[in-house]
């Protein structure tokens, strides 16, 4: 829709918004990432592996599987893929691109491709999940996962760990399920995030993150999986499900922050590859929302130069005012994948919250259709704040929305 436009404004113009709210009269907090702290220590990849008891090698003979993610996550994965080849010889390494419901050009799979091939050296061979292709697929637990997962001997998932807004964090865990799970079951589980216990940062009784979980137990049945996992430039490696909290707690400290008091207005500014469409980036929002009291205001800052992403999220945000008529829609119709953020959308505009994009060239008209106003620069972002809250509001300004989890003490 508004594929090629210019960028929104940079972060000296974020700055400069930020000083002109201050300069007014309100109080606002800069939040940006912090060390992730003692949980992961900074090591290589390859001493990451080898303090885990190394690579998995019950079935020498047979290639080594190695699950990777598509180019919708900036996983740090040709280190890994070199460090595997030290260790390994001359065994042949499996690539698997786990893609989850993503479908990518041949273009783009060449450019993803280019960087793995030579950090995994010979013999190694790469291979992409379809999650449309049924009979690529066979049953774990509740759901169907690629074939080639579960006719592996010896694998290795690598990942790479932030906040997830309703799965509760990513990481090799989700990489193994939804990244090589059929369609339709990435669907049935993500139906599960328009439940409010959906959270980032929460694992144990996030009903998405279980199904994970659930389905993962039945990989690890009969084998050895190792994780190896990047939280910004720290390394963990590990049984799989055994490193999970130690990477939710360095996700925590990196990325979680408690406010002593709500917000009234929240600045979320998103840096690429989220930025790129109004869908990815609204993820901003929902790590913040939860810190902005009712009827205060919100103002993602986001390139969207993409346009809004998934024709079904703004059809159905079109039709549904609130929330209520959005889960009666979903009810109605079958939930799509999608619609969980639609739905969820409109909860947060039940409660009075405004929304903002900052943007040089997103469709004013459409983005009134999703429940945000347009501002095209830091000036006129400021003035739409202090006409929701006043001058004298308290806010915050988030440097990383698209990781940064703000809450609330009780």
């Amino acid at each position: 829709m508004m594929r090629g436009m210019t960028a929104v404004p940079g972060k000296s113009d974020i700055a400069r918004l930020a000083r002109g709210l201050a300069a007014g009269g309100a109080d606002v907090v800069h939040v940006a990432p912090t060390e992730v702290g003692t949980s992961f220590g900074r090591e290589t990849p390859e001493q990451a592996i080898a303090r885990s008891g190394g690579v998995p090698s019950s079935r020498p003979e047979r290639a080594l599987l190695v699950v990777v993610n598509d180019p919708d996550r900036a996983t740090p994965t040709a280190p890994v893929l070199a460090a595997l080849r030290r260790r390994i010889g001359k065994r042949a390494i499996h690539i698997l691109v786990a893609t989850g419901s993503h479908r990518w050009s041949d273009v783009q799979r060449a450019a993803h491709e280019a960087p793995l091939r030579a950090a995994a050296g010979d013999p190694a061979t790469i291979d992409w999940h379809d999650g449309s292709d049924a009979a690529g697929h066979a049953t774990a637990g509740w759901a169907r996962l690629d074939r080639r997962l579960l006719a592996a001997g010896d694998i290795v998932a690598i990942g790479s760990v932030e906040p997830h807004w309703f799965a509760g964090v990513t990481g090799a865990h989700k990489t193994l399920t939804v990244g090589l799970m059929l369609r339709d079951d990435i669907a049935r589980n993500h139906r599960l995030a328009l439940d409010p216990e959906a959270r980032p940062l929460v694992t144990y009784g996030n009903p998405v993150f279980e199904g994970h979980v659930s389905v993962l137990r039945q990989v690890l049945a009969d084998r050895r999986v190792l994780a190896v996992e990047s939280v910004g430039d720290r390394w963990i490696a590990g049984d799989v499900e055994d490193v999970i909290e130690d990477c939710v707690d360095a996700a925590r400290a990196r990325w979680g922050r408690t406010l002593s008091r709500e917000l009234d207005f929240l600045v979320t500014a998103i840096e690429p590859p989220l930025s790129r469409s109004l869908y990815q980036a609204e993820k901003g929002v929902k790590l913040g929302e939860d810190a902005v009291r009712d009827g205060g205001a919100i103002v993602l800052v986001a390139t969207c130069e993409d346009g809004v992403g998934p024709s079904r999220f703004i059809d159905l945000l079109r039709r549904a005012p609130d929330e209520a008529t959005a889960r009666d829609i979903v009810d109605a119709e079958g939930y799509q994948l999608g619609d969980h953020k639609a739905v969820r959308l409109r909860a947060l505009t039940d409660r009075g919250v405004r929304l903002a994009l900052l943007s040089a060239s997103f469709d004013e008209a459409t983005a009134r259709v999703a429940g945000f106003q347009v501002v095209r620069d830091h000036t006129a972002a400021s003035a739409w704040i202090t006409s929701i809250v006043g001058a004298s509001g308290h806010g915050a300004l988030v440097a990383d929305g698209g990781h940064i989890v703000l809450e609330v003490e009780e």
